[in-house]
């Protein structure tokens, strides 16, 4: 058992997830985000990122490698040095590009449809992990879902939460005759961040706001 004196509980990462549906501009929070940005594409939906000397995009990441998860992070921590902004663009097409590569046999040992999920929540978890403790903003993206008249993440709900857990904000994309975004997502289930001082912004003034709200 570890005791910490409350000096010790202040954490430097600044972890934010945000959702939404196909198109409503979750991955070009990116472009107004000042400073250098690695953005890891698991859905090659990079086409909005406005191309910057600041700007560095990896895609083609294989599930074999995000399988190795040890390693990939190892490798991540090299690459992302001395970037300001981490984005880990699309977690939902991550976990279902897993767990579809892991029942059709394509990658890992088990084609179960639970054990593939299972698996997945265990490498989003240590994904979310490293970020935590990275020297930088990392911003998780994810598609979402309408079930039962509501807006909800497109993904497990276990591996939702491993990631909605740690965040600073979980915010949501949607668009009203301007890209925006929701700094009090109605969302069922979530709470986080009810209680912000701005209900929403514009998408290219999602990066201020969130800093506003955190006293900065």
């Amino acid at each position: 058992m570890r005791l910490l004196r409350t000096e010790q509980l202040d954490n430097d990462a600044s972890v934010y997830v945000v959702l939404g549906q196909v198109g409503t501009g979750k991955t070009s929070l990116v472009n107004s985000h000042e400073g250098k940005r690695l953005v890891l594409s698991f859905d090659d939906s990079y086409s909005t990122l406005k191309r910057d000397d600041n700007l560095q995009v990896i895609d083609q990441i294989s599930t074999q490698e995000i399988l190795d998860t040890e390693k990939f992070l190892s490798e991540l921590d090299k690459v992302s040095k001395g970037y300001d902004l981490v984005v880990f663009d699309n977690i939902s097409a991550l976990e279902m590009s897993i767990v579809d590569d892991m029942t059709d046999g394509r990658a890992g040992n088990n084609k179960n449809g639970m054990a593939a999920y299972g698996a997945t929540q265990k490498i989003i978890r240590k994904l979310v992990r490293w970020a935590t403790t990275h020297d930088s903003d990392v911003l998780f993206t994810m598609w979402s879902k309408i079930e039962n008249g509501f807006e909800k993440p497109a993904m497990n709900d276990n591996a939702f939460n491993s990631v909605a857990g740690y965040a600073n904000i979980v915010a949501r994309t949607y668009v009203d005759n301007d890209y925006m975004v929701a700094l009090q997502p109605s969302l069922e289930g979530v709470a986080k961040n009810r209680m912000n001082k701005i209900d929403k912004a514009k998408n290219e003034k999602f990066w201020s706001a969130v800093k506003y709200r955190e006293g900065e």
